[in-house]
């Protein structure tokens, strides 16, 4: 059996989650963080194929830590979607400055979002 990639969707609104889930879940694994904080204990323990990272986190910028995760060794190559309701140029042009692979704006198509992750994962050779 092939192993299923592994997505880590970093987002605190139950409702966005859910949405994710039912876009993505039943053809990956699919692990949450609500937070920063939850993100780095999932990380710390597992490997994962993909990042989807929310701008705005309870404990901290999806900004800030993008650029965390870009300055470590075993993440600097994560691919990394920012998954956000910010819409303005400047923040799409700051995710990518920061090291995000995609920007994708609140709320979108899930076809066209499913298939931005999966093309991503074919991409990388793990899908």
């Amino acid at each position: 059996m092939m192993r299923k990639e592994k997505v880590l969707l970093v987002e605190d609104a139950p409702d966005m989650q859910m949405i994710v889930r039912a876009t993505i879940g039943k053809d990956c694994d699919l692990s949450l963080a609500g937070s920063v904080a939850e993100a780095e204990k999932l990380l710390s323990g597992d490997d994962f194929d993909l990042m989807l990272l929310d701008v705005v986190l309870p404990d901290g910028s999806g900004f800030d830590y993008c650029q965390k995760l870009r300055s470590r060794a075993v993440t600097k190559s994560l691919p990394i979607f920012f998954l956000t309701g910010q819409d303005e140029v400047e923040q799409k042009v700051m995710g990518f400055e920061l090291g995000g692979d995609d920007y994708i704006v609140k709320p979108f198509e899930p076809n066209e979002f499913r298939a931005r992750v999966f093309g991503r994962l074919k991409r990388s050779g793990s899908a």
